[in-house]
């Protein structure tokens, strides 16, 4: 096989974890066919499984949460003004039966010291089962009463802001175990530990003690 016949894809494929290449606009260019689908599977998303259906798209699309979003958009952008070609952050992504932290890698592309792209990497460094845990199930548009409350989730450690104690941030088993409700909305956001975590690793600004 000569080197300029192997795909893109077929790179991806060959990378431990999760890997995809995003352009630098942030839509999706490729993604590694195999692990792709079994992550998609795995976490309720069988439409997504198939790379084709992402491939073109913003991924933002995909990112939960406008905060995430633009953490997201601001790691891309400090890639790019500085002199650094890779980040690493470890977060967790819980399925409702199972705990899961990964840690994911993202690099810039360069060719001939242009940026071309950033190549995303997510690992899986760990995963463990627990007790169901209904908040986190896949759910349907509309299939919640409007005055079910309103619950925010980290979208880095995964932790869950109680909407009767909005200061405290609770892991989801202490969330439900103080009587947390499974009916309730999900939003996404950060909480002030990722917050300065992320801004002391990307953006070089100290963690505040």
């Amino acid at each position: 096989m000569h080197l300029d016949r192997i795909t893109t894809r077929t790179l991806l494929d060959a990378l431990p974890g999760v890997a995809y290449v995003v352009d630098l606009e942030g839509r999706i260019l490729a993604c590694g066919q195999g692990p792709w689908r079994e992550f998609a599977e795995a976490n309720g998303a069988p439409a997504l499984a198939d790379p084709r259906v992402v491939t073109g798209r913003t991924l933002t699309e995909f990112i939960e949460g406008e905060a995430a979003r633009e953490a997201d958009a601001c790691i891309r952008r400090s890639l790019l003004l500085s002199r650094r070609d890779r980040v690493a952050y470890d977060f967790r992504c819980d399925s409702p039966d199972r705990i899961r932290r990964m840690r994911m890698h993202i690099r810039l592309l360069r060719d001939g010291g242009e940026p071309q792209a950033f190549l995303y990497q997510s690992l899986l460094l760990s995963e463990r089962q627990r007790p169901a845990l209904p908040l986190f199930a896949p759910r349907l548009p509309g299939l919640l009463d409007e005055e079910s409350p309103i619950v925010t989730a980290c979208s880095y450690c995964k932790r869950l802001r109680h909407p009767s104690m909005l200061q405290v941030w609770l892991t989801p088993e202490e969330y439900a175990g103080n009587g947390g409700r499974n009916d309730a909305r999900v939003s996404h956001g950060i909480c002030g530990d990722c917050y300065a975590r992320v801004n002391a690793e990307f953006f070089g600004e100290p963690e505040r003690s």
